[in-house]
């Protein structure tokens, strides 16, 4: 995780309304034939989303995975297809869509080329935290991000999304293609999972600090 990442729970994100202004610019002048001015408003678009994305990639992706690769391919898959989104307003769950996708893809292919007889990753990727790592993300970052990587990848997943990224339950089931319903049991499933594992892990009195400040959130 990039040290930018080291969190203030939860992080912002862009207002709704902007990203799905910016895709309605879009679209209305992919239509016209405004090349000059679809160009524009897609620019805008990636701008404003690239940050969040960025960092939900790095909080999902765990140690196989470089999260600015996933991050980099989320925004091209959204330059590619933008033009195919019928609802503006959709946009933001469009992308977290493709970007827990892109994740995916990743992790289960670094697994398949750990595991791949004579494949060496080791001069690539160091799944092991280093003590200066955890200094340079902050104790709380490094032992949260410790715990999100060892949960079942739709509990990391709805963690991420409403605990780092300060989305609520219809937001975050928009992200999962879940009905809220379904959406918000699997956050209070999910928040347990992190509980029992921060206790499994001896993290339990770092983190109920955590969670005694957001309170509201979880």
């Amino acid at each position: 995780m990039a040290d930018s990442l080291a969190p203030s729970f939860p992080a912002p994100v862009v207002a709704e309304s902007a990203l799905a202004g910016y895709a309605r610019d879009y679209l209305q002048a992919h239509d016209d034939g405004d090349d000059l001015a679809a160009a524009r408003s897609l620019d805008a678009l990636c701008r404003v989303i690239a940050p969040e994305i960025s960092r939900f990639c790095a909080y999902i992706a765990g140690p196989r995975v470089n999260p600015m690769d996933a991050a980099q391919e989320t925004l091209l898959e959204l330059c590619r297809r933008l033009h195919s989104l019928r609802d503006p307003a959709a946009v933001r769950p469009w992308v977290y869509s493709v970007a827990r996708n892109k994740v995916m893809a990743q992790r289960r292919w670094g697994w398949v080329k750990r595991w791949v007889p004579g494949v060496n990753l080791d001069g690539e990727i160091d799944p092991q935290e280093s003590p200066d790592r955890a200094l340079r993300l902050g104790r709380r970052a490094f032992l949260v991000e410790d715990v999100l990587e060892r949960l079942p990848e739709e509990h990391r997943t709805a963690l991420v999304l409403h605990l780092l990224q300060g989305m609520s339950d219809s937001e975050v089931a928009a992200c999962m293609g879940r009905k809220k319903t379904n959406a918000k049991s699997l956050i209070r499933r999910a928040k347990e999972s992190f509980q029992k594992q921060a206790r499994k892990l001896g993290y339990e009195q770092e983190m109920a600090e955590v969670l005694g400040e957001e309170e509201g959130v979880w």
